[in-house]
């Protein structure tokens, strides 16, 4: 399984505010989408920006044919941030996540290579993408995310 992390920093502030990135096993075109923002930064449009720019680099880069991502439930916020981008609900998993010694429920999304090359193709989503505030640099073992 391959790890591919993104630090995102905000432009002129040069501090670190959250992460994303994707996991993947190597001959498999399926990644899962990972990401975490802290709190002050929410609602900015951050985390948006910053998986637009993974969803480029998986579907062109990588070439991925399906991306997925899990949201716990009642995680409303990213659950719309999915929608918005174009990610479908597919279900529910019971008690997958286990955290602060708990466990919760997740909802799982994907966006198929299709779906994104419909979506890239409509003049309002690739406008969007052209004004976006950050720049990617990819290595072999990460990826940077600078806003």
């Amino acid at each position: 399984m391959v790890l591919q992390l993104a630090t995102t920093i905000l432009k002129g502030e040069e501090q670190f505010v959250g992460c994303c990135g994707y996991s993947w096993h190597l001959g498999l075109p399926f990644g899962v989408l990972d990401y975490d923002l802290a709190r002050c930064y929410w609602k900015q449009g951050i985390m948006t920006e910053a998986v637009q720019a993974l969803l480029r680099f998986g579907f062109e880069v990588r070439n991925l044919h399906r991306v997925e991502a899990r949201v716990r439930l009642g995680n409303e916020a990213s659950m719309r941030l999915l929608q918005r981008l174009g990610f479908q609900e597919e279900g529910r998993l019971r008690e997958c996540l286990f955290l602060n010694n708990h466990f919760f429920d997740v909802k799982i999304f994907s966006r198929l290579k299709s779906e994104y090359r419909k979506s890239t193709s409509q003049p309002a989503e690739s406008a969007n993408l052209r004004k976006s505030r950050i720049k990617c640099a990819f290595t072999s073992n990460y990826a940077h995310l600078l806003l």
